[in-house]
């Protein structure tokens, strides 16, 4: 019995030097930088819908009706990044802004084949989504629970320049290919970011170790449009319009180490 209330009396000073601590504790900042690793997933949806002129094949107006199409994808990778902020400190509390760079190398080429609604003609609609480096602006705000264990969370927007790339080729059968149309749009594109995560001193040093999920929200989706006249072995020439749309949403993992200039 006589060990329980030392114990809890001991927890209980511990905790009253703890409070202490904070209380006597003045405002105080400092600035930071930091770098970091980062797992990221991109998620969206590569919406196609083509029409062929009215006289397509000789045929009149309503022959062949719209062909939509809405394809779901998923792009993973690695990348980097670097950060630099300012943050104040005061009983617990921490206040911080930083800017940030990320680079996600998940540009990967997508594939999506389909023919037209009565079968004529196999399309392969080929797209490629680049994403420029990423700049953002954040608020953190954080809370220390306990020496070594300091969850916070992060709102902030950021922007990068996106370029997305379509080529449809087609082909019908044993009749020669059909010419290939490449498109592209570009443009800035603005999210909005999202994050929680846990930062830890390393050691007694001015380092300090972070573990960071962030959601990237859609931003304005990227249209490619495009008309081109057809080589199919035909006689009268033919052409087909199409139009795609592409939006995604992002989210990322980090592990970032941070130097703080005490």
């Amino acid at each position: 019995m006589r060990k329980v209330v030392l114990a809890t009396l001991l927890f209980l000073n511990g905790n009253q030097v703890f409070a202490a601590a904070y209380a006597d504790e003045s405002w105080r900042g400092n600035w930071l930088v930091g770098g970091s690793g980062i797992y990221a997933q991109r998620r969206g949806s590569l919406d196609v819908s083509m029409r062929y002129s009215p006289t397509v094949f000789g045929l009149g107006n309503g022959a062949f009706p719209i062909l939509e199409t809405d394809n779901l994808y998923s792009n993973k990778g690695f990348g980097w990044g670097l950060l630099a902020g300012y943050q104040l400190k005061s009983h617990g509390w921490t206040w911080g802004v930083e800017a940030s760079v990320d680079w996600h190398d998940i540009s990967q080429r997508r594939d999506v084949l389909f023919t037209d609604v009565v079968g004529l003609i196999s399309w392969d609609a080929r797209s490629l989504y680049k994403r420029q480096p990423i700049t953002a602006l954040s608020g953190r705000m954080a809370y220390e629970m306990a020496p070594y264990f300091i969850p916070y969370i992060r709102l902030g927007i950021e922007g990068s320049h996106d370029l997305l790339e379509v080529s449809m080729i087609g082909s019908s059968g044993a009749v020669t290919p059909i010419n290939p149309l490449i498109n592209s749009d570009s443009r800035w594109n603005w999210h909005y970011l999202a994050g929680v995560g846990v930062e830890t001193p390393l050691w007694c040093t001015p380092m300090t170790v972070r573990i960071e999920y962030n959601y990237h929200s859609r931003g304005r989706p990227l249209i490619v449009n495009g008309t081109q006249g057809l080589a199919a072995g035909v006689v009268v020439p033919q052409a087909f319009t199409f139009r795609s749309e592409m939006h995604n949403r992002t989210q990322s993992g980090k592990l970032s180490l941070v130097w703080n200039f005490y």
